[in-house]
């Protein structure tokens, strides 16, 4: 270890935006310099605009790096919220100290920080974290998070390994960062008041990978190419086959070579050997973990079946490496693969048997299913319900509130302005008149046919689709709407033609009149939004009166079943010079942003004076004295490898 005067050290940064998602991320760099050693610290960190993803945090993430992927899916739904699972379960939620301020600000990622071997040990790294979080990089309001140890491999590391890790840790617990939940992820406020900033280190609370008890992986030289790690990878399948054949032909779904019917062999280990039945592999889970996870219905309806005590007792255990029951790491499993078909932009139902497995898990665990069957339990929740409500799986009853109001306020709009006009049945509107009416969701080669009787037939329209949405047993579908409109709207389908009912729901089901920046329709967490459609449903939702639904938010979904694809060309439809003017609009944005850009990319130095750093030594050695710590733990060495 080298002495240094931090006094005479700099801090220069380099920051860049994304080339994909500019308006998104951010990549900040930050270099230590000394006058007689330069480049002896790096750190890397990423700033996440979550208010310009809408909706596609986990998306734009997963185009950055794996581990963001999944720091991403771990803490946060697709708005970049964090789930709820941190705030209110009991055991998820840790220390609790963690809430809905982290939705604030802008979220600022750690995913390096080095410090040269030699300068090791010496305060440099915990400097250089400490003006990090104290510059303008960090506003008042944004939340700070690091993944310690982010190797895939970390639960399995050698015991030198892991006394590295906890070095790591106790040098950002050290600095103010305190444990999410139970995770393997660290979070900083820089509010002095918040919660996490008063909780001593040794009240955090610990990660669920405590019951991780899995023997150290043999290290494998990067050289030997793909077929050392195949090797590798198929000793470890034997290695868990033999040691655990009960989990292994569960988790293989009883389509591996040699694995035997899986109800047979359960039923079999009952006479023979009950003690497998709930036995616990390295990571702590039990068969019946197992087949949660892999969704085995026939594995998980023969464990259930069994007589107490037995596997039903292990529906209440998480002493596992996820600290989930078996019911959670279903739902969980449940919600990634919902998300992921989001992300990919890919709209299939959940499988009879993912959903079968569900409900045997919830009914055996004593909770509410809605008072339905197997078979109906299936049915609803195909689409992803999660209130027991949803018209056919995927209509939820906000959704629907919502949409209804979206068409009370259009039905009002249009015939404020039939009412004023001077025209007659037969008058053809300009294109003002049609825009001004909300109409533009009409294709722009039939506005020379739309006429003042065209407008009162989409208002019958409207109101048949309104009609429909307060009877929750009617369906939601074009040939529905045109069977219940009937002749009502025949002066709108002469002109519009077989696409009708398309556009209609097109203008009712717009996302952009559906998400507000910065504003969940399922929280009503934004008090300032401005859409009035939001406006006047926040009040209704926050009594509690319509239940939440995680369909309250897929507007993408209801569009994709009333059959709008959302890869073609869709209303609203504006003149040529408006859109030449719109395209100008966004190109002086784009240049804008551009030289912003050029700016953040030039170089900014931070000279620090000796009394800066006498400051800086004596506020962080007050706050290293209120929680015990001394300057000699300052492990501020360790690399951050991805």
């Amino acid at each position: 270890m080298v002495s240094l005067n931090l006094s005479e050290c700099t801090i220069s940064y380099k920051v860049r935006q994304d080339v994909e998602f500019p308006r998104v991320v951010k990549n900040v760099s930050l270099t230590v310099n000394h006058p007689k050693c330069a480049n002896i610290a790096t750190a890397y960190a990423y700033l996440f605009t979550r208010a310009a993803c809408r909706g596609e945090f986990h998306y734009v993430l997963d185009h950055e790096l794996d581990e963001l992927a999944e720091f991403s899916t771990t803490l946060f739904d697709h708005n970049g919220n964090l789930r709820s699972d941190f705030i209110e379960h009991e055991h998820h939620r840790g220390t609790g100290v963690w809430g809905r301020e982290i939705d604030k600000g802008v979220l600022v990622y750690i995913t390096d920080v080095t410090v040269e071997e030699k300068y090791r040990r010496a305060g440099v790294g915990a400097w250089a974290l400490r003006k990090f979080l104290g510059s303008k990089y960090v506003g008042p309001e944004d939340c700070v998070i690091v993944w310690p140890f982010p190797s895939p491999s970390a639960r399995r590391a050698s015991a030198k390994v892991k006394l590295t890790m906890d070095d790591v840790i106790a040098f950002y617990r050290k600095n103010g960062f305190r444990r999410i939940g139970r995770t393997v992820f660290f979070g900083y406020s820089p509010d002095a008041k918040h919660l996490s900033r008063s909780l001593a280190i040794g009240d955090d609370a610990e990660s669920n990978e405590i019951y991780t008890n899995r023997p150290a992986l043999e290290p494998v030289d990067d050289t030997d190419g793909p077929f050392r790690f195949e090797e590798r990878a198929k000793k470890e399948r034997e290695r868990y086959k033999k040691m655990y054949p009960l989990h292994y032909a569960i988790n293989e779904n009883g389509t591996a070579e040699g694995s035997p019917d899986l109800v047979a062999m359960i039923r079999s280990l009952y006479t023979t050997n009950p003690e497998i039945l709930r036995s616990r592999d390295e990571e702590g889970w039990t068969p019946l973990h197992i087949a949660a996870k892999q969704f085995e219905v026939d594995a998980t309806r023969a464990l259930l079946e069994l007589p107490s005590p037995g596997p039903r007792e292990d529906l209440t255990d998480r002493c596992n490496s996820a600290g989930v029951t078996p019911v959670e790491i279903c739902e969980r499993t449940l919600r990634s693969s919902s998300e992921l078909g989001h992300m990919m932009d890919v709209r299939v139902p959940q499988s009879e048997r993912v959903l079968a497995t569900a409900f045997l898990l919830h009914s055996a665990a004593g909770e509410d299913v809605g008072g339905l069957s197997e078979a109906d339990y299936v049915t609803v929740k195909k689409w992803g319900c999660t209130c027991n409500r949803c018209r056919d799986g995927w209509l939820s009853p906000r959704m629907t509130r919502r949409l209804e109001v979206e068409i009370d306020l259009a039905i009002d709009h249009i015939r404020n302005h039939l009412t004023f006009s001077p025209w007659s049945n037969h008058t053809v509107l300009s294109s003002a008149d049609i825009e001004a009416l909300g109409l533009n969701y009409i294709p722009m080669n039939l506005w020379p046919r739309i006429t003042r009787g065209c407008c009162e037939g989409y208002l019958q329209l409207l109101d048949t689709i309104r009609t429909i949405l307060q009877d929750p047993s009617q369906p939601l579908s074009s040939a529905h709407v045109l069977k219940r409109a009937g002749s009502s709207i025949e002066k709108y389908l002469t002109v519009t033609g077989p696409q009708a009912i398309l556009y209609a729901f097109d203008a009712i089901t717009d996302p952009n009149n559906h998400v507000d920046a910065e504003f969940n329709i399922v929280t009503m967490r934004n008090e300032e939004t401005s859409n009035p459609v939001s406006v006047i449903v926040r009040e209704e939702f926050k009594g509690g009166a319509i239940p939440e639904c995680i369909n309250d938010e897929k507007i993408d979904l209801v569009r994709f079943k009333l059959g709008i694809n959302d890869r073609m060309m869709w209303g609203p439809y504006y003149p040529l010079i408006e859109l030449l003017e719109t395209r100008r609009l966004m190109e002086d944005a784009a240049r804008r942003m551009d030289s912003d850009a050029d700016a953040d990319e030039e170089m900014d130095e931070d000279e620090d004076s000796e009394e800066d750093m006498d400051e800086d030594d004596d506020d962080h050695g007050e706050e290293d004295d209120e929680q015990g710590m001394s300057d000699d733990d300052d492990d501020d060495g360790w690399v951050q490898d991805d």
